[in-house]
């Protein structure tokens, strides 16, 4: 793709052509191809609609446009997820890895919509928390192992959401007896306060949910990978904590879904070893 910087033709002619004659000392060499650290990032609209767009990362890129590294969007319609790059929507977005860096997203909605953030693939990048940040609610919500469901009004939406990460987390000072269960069972330290925490604690065989900013949970699901559902269980007070055993569930991947009563829907993957 060739983008000028003001209307006209581009004409080529031979003389800009290189001509070598083939010899035995004449050789093309071919770099070692590099490999590609990159997040695919997922929104589905009314459960029917998918836009993706790449998070790649590369040490020389910057947060302008990167020529040969970043890409346009070519084609646009009238409700759309987009990077946004000095005022151009963008489907691949180039940036060095920054813990807790917000990389901003554009979203365009041409009706009221229900969207649905996840993760569609990691490539040579396993961060230990991938979060979708709302400023308007000063919110992080994780999506590494699930997603995030919201409902929202039509409109542009240039400045609410944003993308971050932390690639690895501080490891805590105070180290148990078994190095053993430090490393399988530890509880993430509380980074970004403000969001929803689903932790599955194995040591004493229970799942534990808490919500760390002015909301209360509504619904608290359990579904198996088949998608058939485990536990469902519908809150009639203003909890912000909910604790359930699974000491009598199979060790097995499980999907836990968290609806809060401001109608924010949370999934995670967690996985039950007991």
């Amino acid at each position: 793709m060739l983008i000028g910087k003001t209307d006209g033709m581009i004409v080529f002619d031979n003389s800009q052509r290189l001509y070598l004659n083939a010899n035995s000392n004449t050789a093309v060499f071919k770099d070692a191809e590099k490999e590609h650290s990159f997040v695919r990032l997922n929104m589905e609209m009314n459960n029917k609609i998918n836009k993706q767009l790449i998070l790649a990362f590369d040490e020389f890129s910057t947060p302008e446009e990167d020529h040969a590294m970043d890409a346009r969007k070519m084609e646009h319609s009238s409700s759309d997820l987009n990077w946004r790059i000095q005022d151009e929507d963008y489907v691949i977005n180039v940036r060095q890895k920054i813990d807790q860096e917000l990389i901003p997203l554009k979203l365009d909605l041409e009706t009221d919509t229900q969207i649905e953030f996840s993760i569609a693939e990691f490539q040579n990048f396993d961060p230990d928390q991938f979060f979708i940040y709302d400023k308007t609610q000063d919110l992080y919500f994780g999506i590494k192992t699930g997603s995030l469901k919201l409902d929202l009004s039509a409109g542009e939406y240039k400045d609410r959401f944003y993308v971050s990460f932390i690639e690895k987390l501080p490891v805590e000072e105070s180290k148990p007896e078994n190095p053993i269960i430090q490393q399988e069972f530890r509880k993430p330290p509380r980074v970004l306060l403000n969001s929803v925490e689903i932790f599955q604690n194995n040591l004493k065989n229970q799942l534990e949910i808490s919500v760390l900013y002015e909301t209360t949970l509504a619904q608290v699901s359990i579904f198996d990978l088949s998608g058939k559902l485990i536990m469902h269980q519908s809150l009639k007070t203003s909890e912000k904590e909910f604790i359930h055993p699974t000491v009598n569930f199979s060790n097995a991947i499980y999907i836990v879904k968290v609806k809060t009563t401001n109608n924010i829907e949370i999934t995670k993957k967690v996985g039950v070893k007991n």
